[in-house]
């Protein structure tokens, strides 16, 4: 098992200038393993780096999640520094994260639909598309997409959102079945109405959060550490709610 020209695990990260990257990959480096995080925001994702302990196991570099071709010469380039890539995290997304605002949907435009649906879930392809004839190769990985407590009961003013998100889940669940056979497993986490470098951590999910408190980064990252791990070796194709109970449907 990953033979390649490093023999630590190597894990890459999209959105890696967010807050659950920030925290999926610290666990993974107190874990042993190389990470490699993307964003189209440099500032951003240095910020994550230089809090991040182990840096001389991280490697960053801009990328638009969005643009197929860059990412597979990105991911072309993971290969070449290591020789493999055993775990993909899809962490890009969201909506306030592509300069949008929560709109009803008559008052939206295709332009925005466009935006939000490529950002949320053509991402999600577009990594996954670009990760999986090297996963394939060596006959193993793993895959953790960051759905939303909205892919599983929607939202007001957060239509199309709630939508894309929606997709990752079918998508993981629906790629589960196809890729198992090669030693892939998928999964997806819907997390709570989570803390963001955009938001913080006010989001009032405590009040209604059986457990008194609201979803933090870093309970999405522990979530990511656990798929990605051996842990979880028998486990694909689900979705992880880490809500807190504020998802429950």
């Amino acid at each position: 098992m990953r033979e390649g020209l490093n023999k630590m695990p190597v894990a890459i990260f999209t959105g890696g200038g967010s807050w659950m990257s920030r925290w999926g990959a610290q666990r993974l480096l107190e874990d042993g393993w190389q990470v490699e995080l993307f964003d189209r925001d440099a500032e951003a994702q240095n910020k994550v780096v230089g809090e991040l302990e182990n840096a001389n196991a991280v490697h960053s570099g801009l990328l638009d999640i969005t643009d197929y071709d860059a990412v597979k010469e990105a991911f072309a380039g993971v290969v070449e520094r290591h020789g493999r890539i055993d775990a993909l995290v899809n962490v890009a997304g969201g909506i306030r994260s592509q300069g949008l605002k929560q709109l009803n949907f008559v008052d939206t435009t295709p332009d925005y639909w466009d935006t939000l649906i490529s950002a949320n879930l053509k991402s999600v392809f577009n990594a996954t598309h670009a990760a999986l004839p090297y996963m394939k190769a060596q006959g193993e990985g793993a895959i953790v997409s960051i759905s939303a407590g909205r892919g599983l009961t929607g939202g007001p003013t957060a239509g199309l959102y709630s939508a894309a998100k929606a997709g990752i889940i079918l998508f993981t669940q629906l790629l589960s079945d196809e890729i198992g056979a090669d030693g892939i497993r998928i999964n997806s986490i819907a997390p709570g109405n989570a803390e963001t470098r955009w938001k913080g951590t006010g989001s009032g999910d405590g009040k209604k959060s059986p457990l008194g408190r609201s979803t933090t980064a870093e309970d999405v990252g522990n979530a990511i550490a656990f798929l990605v791990s051996d842990k979880a070796s028998h486990i694909t194709g689900s979705c992880i709610d880490v809500s807190g109970g504020t998802s429950l449907y």
